[in-house]
């Protein structure tokens, strides 16, 4: 029996079929389509009817699949009318809009009711930056991925899924619903928000009348999470893509004044567990200086990076000059040059040595982030599992193992969509449970070891 995830970053999306045989899992890439965002009147948005048609195509070339889900990145949100159209297109997290914003909202009181991370584009900042008038024919909010399932389901249900709604800032984390005081302060109407739903709730047929639309962890970290091969509690896990999210499994909230200070976040896993991490600024600075490049593959780069040697410098990833996309008047390399003359540091004289630079400095701020959540949880982390996309770049596994001294299990690589399929599968009964999940995973996937160097 098949499954379909659709699983969309901020990059691309794919629609993956798997199927479990013998008690392994095997998937299959059914179709690839692009994420570009569009400027609209100097905004920065999503192009979501062109992504909803693509789900669309891509769930039809596999009429014989019985479930699908759709997992997407977090924060971003549509606003639909009475009629369930949408208002305006979504607006892309990078947009300037929310420029100062968390500045001026961001409190310890805030933190503790909803124990997440404080990011200038987490979505409690982003309708704070909305005039009034933008909810003026708004009669329901939905996140990406909540909106995809309402496109391509017959029912056309109005619900948020709780992984990637936690990612608003929105809910009250000793609760799990809606904060009324937040959405009171943000001058919101209550009626906007739907009713939350746990990952593996069903939402009835698709619209073809094929498939059962299950929703999964809808936030991709939250999926991606559902896939490590491990049941250690001892492990760190790193989802690595343009953004890194670093963090452990966790059985409840963890909101401390600690927590607070280093500005982890708490947000909601499967089956009643938080996934404490933190971002990280990720693969979104190389893929910018690639972009700036032409054509260059990755693969190429890291050869290139492989091929150099240290220049001994390093520079925060986390800096809010890297946040915006490349422009003809601030590109990311010159950003990473002028951070280097202003701390004075030897600056890359080749593409390698850029790359090895990036490369280096993520994986000391891994270093710098895993030595703080020790302290948080208050036990050693004897291990690092680095999935998503970023666990095939060979010298950042091998970096981040010798950087942390520990070892680094690589993979999957395709733990999100993996993950998404998992939470189907446990949803139609097909799997028991999560450790049972994970025991598929390990015995699924051969995953490589990156042992410390000094």
């Amino acid at each position: 029996m098949i499954s379909l995830a659709v699983d969309i970053g901020a990059e691309s999306g794919r629609v993956v079929a798997g199927q479990l045989t013998n008690g392994k899992l095997q998937i299959e890439e059914v179709c690839r389509f692009p994420n570009n965002p569009v400027h609209i009147d100097k905004t920065l948005r999503w192009s979501i009817q062109e992504l909803v048609k693509n789900v669309r195509d891509g769930i039809s070339l596999r009429p014989d699949a019985r479930s699908v889900g759709v997992d997407t990145w977090g924060v971003d949100y549509v606003l639909l009318d009475e009629e369930h159209n949408l208002i305006e297109q979504p607006f892309h997290y990078r947009d300037s809009r929310t420029n100062g914003v968390m500045q001026r909202l961001a409190t310890p009181s805030l933190y503790q009711e909803t124990g997440i991370q404080f990011l200038p584009f987490n979505t409690i900042f982003q309708l704070a930056s909305c005039p009034a008038s933008a909810f003026a024919k708004a009669k329901h909010f939905l996140t990406i991925p909540d909106y995809i399932h309402h496109q391509i389901s017959a029912d056309r249900k109005i619900v948020c899924e709780y992984t990637n709604a936690t990612t608003t800032q929105l809910l009250d984390a000793k609760t799990g619903s809606w904060s009324k005081s937040l959405l009171d302060q943000l001058g919101l109407d209550n009626s906007l928000f739907p009713p939350i739903i746990q990952s593996g709730t069903s939402l009835g047929k698709t619209a073809n009348g094929i498939q059962e639309l299950i929703a999964p962890a809808c936030h991709d970290t939250g999926s991606a999470v559902v896939a490590i091969p491990s049941t250690s509690n001892d492990v760190a896990w790193i989802s690595s893509g343009t953004w890194s999210i670093l963090g452990v499994e966790h059985p409840a909230p963890l909101i401390t004044d600690d927590s607070y200070r280093l500005n982890y976040t708490n947000e909601g896993g499967v089956f009643g567990t938080v996934r404490l991490c933190k971002n990280v600024m990720g693969l979104w600075i190389l893929q910018e200086c690639r972009r700036g490049w032409g054509e260059v593959t990755y693969a190429d780069l890291q050869i290139e990076a492989t091929q150099s040697t240290s220049i001994g410098s390093l520079f925060d990833p986390d800096d809010a000059r890297f946040l915006a996309p490349s422009s003809d008047a601030s590109k990311m390399e010159d950003r990473i040059f002028a951070y280097l003359k202003e701390t004075n540091q030897r600056t890359p004289q080749t593409r390698g040595e850029m790359v090895r630079l990036i490369l280096e400095s993520l994986a000391n701020k891994y270093r710098e982030n895993i030595d703080k959540l020790e302290v948080l949880i208050g036990r050693r982390l004897n291990a690092i599992h680095i999935f998503g996309g970023g666990g095939q770049n060979a010298l950042l596994n091998q970096l981040t193992a010798s950087a942390c001294q520990r070892p680094v299990i690589a993979g999957p690589v395709e733990a999100t969509a993996i993950g998404n399929l998992l939470m189907q599968m446990i949803s139609l009964g097909e799997i028991s449970n999560l450790r049972e999940a994970r025991e598929i995973v390990r015995n699924s996937f051969d995953c490589p070891v990156f042992e410390p160097e000094k």
